[in-house]
Order: C-alpha cells, then structure tokens, then sequence
C-alpha cells in the first residue's frame, strides 16, 4: 500500500493450493430482475490458483477521481481434475472517472466514464472464451427535496464490443456488439418506524440496445421498501 498527496496505489498476491469437493450453490439477488441460482462448478477441487490485483488511483485534481484496478486469478488443474479441466486465467481491468459538479446545496450532477475489459478462459472443455470491452457515458444528477428525501435521475450510453469472433454456431450466452441507452429516474424517502431504519424506492428504468440486426428495449416501473434496525 504506497502513499502520495497526488495518488494512492495497492497491490494483493495471494497464492494456495485449494481441494474443494463440496458444491456450494447459491441464490443471490440480481437488480431488477431478481432472484437467479448460481451453480458452484467445483473449479478447485484439486488446483493451484493464484490471485492478484493492482489499484491506482489519481486524486491530484481537485474534484476529478481517476480509479483504476486490474485484477486476475490463474488457475492450475492438478492431480485427476487435470484431465477434466483446463488451467484458466481470468483477467479484468477496470478504469473510472468521475466529476462531481455541485450546482447548489441541493442540486449535484455527476459526470462519469467507466471501462470494463474481461478476458475470460473456459472453465471446462467446450465452453467459449470470453473477452469483451464496454465503455459506458454516464450523466446523473440528485436534487434533495428533503432531508430525509431525494431525486435521481440520469443517462447512460453503452458501448459494447465482443472482442472474440463469432462462432458460426453462436453458442448460449454469447452477447455480439451492441450500443445501448438507459435512462432511469428514482425517488427515495427514509423514514422511522417502531425502531426500524426503512428506505422506500420508486422509480422507473428504460434500456435499449441496438445489435447490428435486431434492437432490444424494455421497460421498468419499481417500488422497493428496506427495512434494518435503527443504530
């Protein structure tokens, strides 16, 4: 972990060899569209991985954040899942810059740019690789009602580009170049009741993406409500 007035950089490396014959499958919550089972494919039940990741983060300008960070983990089949598996490297870079622009005490617009680039290796024989880039434009803004009670709204623009040549039998799951457009504007109030913490959320979410042959959109309107205990 290294220190400058101007910037702050970290680096993790973290190695071992991992026997892991217990599947742990999972239901995790996915925004908006909800629950969605995540099967454990047993990738380490007998490997050598070996993880590591880089941040850098430029702060030398007042207002304007520069976050980046490039992350992998390699792993290396070992013993009878060598025959089964390949060894598969995971590499990902992240790049993010933002400029909070306040306009008064209750208006902030947030201009943003994010990159993502995966390059992903097949966990088992037959899968298809993955290396794919997306750029995304993002204008935001929040206008305080409230104390307690808040606007956001906003635009972004996507750029998605699949970097892996498109197979002539396009298997599951394979995403081909788009451009895509969301705007969204949500309402949020947080409020007290009987010892509880509960925040309410509605709002309404519109996304479209354009491929070379067909365009996608749809449409969202939500309410949400959490509730947590009071500190």
């Amino acid at each position: 972990h290294w220190n400058w007035p101007w910037a702050e950089a970290r680096f993790y490396q973290y190695a071992r060899f991992v026997q892991d014959d217990i599947q742990d499958n999972a239901i995790i919550w996915v925004d908006p569209n909800g629950f969605r089972e995540i099967v454990d494919p047993l990738e380490t039940e007998d490997a050598f991985v070996n993880t590591g990741y880089l941040t850098f983060d430029y702060l030398a300008l007042k207002n304007l954040n520069i976050y980046n960070k490039v992350k992998y983990d390699w792993y290396k089949q070992r013993g009878d899942a060598a025959a089964t598996r390949d060894n598969r490297l995971f590499l990902g870079l992240i790049n993010k810059v933002d400029y909070p622009m306040p306009l008064s005490e209750r208006v902030t617009f947030w201009p943003r740019w994010k990159s993502i680039f995966r390059n992903v290796d097949p966990q088992v024989v037959g899968e298809s690789p993955v290396k794919e880039w997306s750029q995304f434009f993002m204008l935001t803004s929040k206008f305080d009602i409230l104390p307690t009670t808040f606007l956001e709204y906003g635009v972004e623009f996507n750029f998605f580009a699949n970097l892996e040549d498109k197979p002539e039998i396009v298997p599951p799951g394979y995403i081909d170049d788009f451009t895509g457009t969301v705007l969204a504007l949500q309402l949020t109030n947080r409020s007290s009741y009987l010892g509880y913490a509960l925040t309410m959320n509605a709002g309404f979410r519109w996304d479209r993406r354009a491929f070379e042959a067909e365009t996608d959109s749809n449409s969202l309107l939500f309410i949400r409500v959490f509730a947590g205990l009071q500190r």
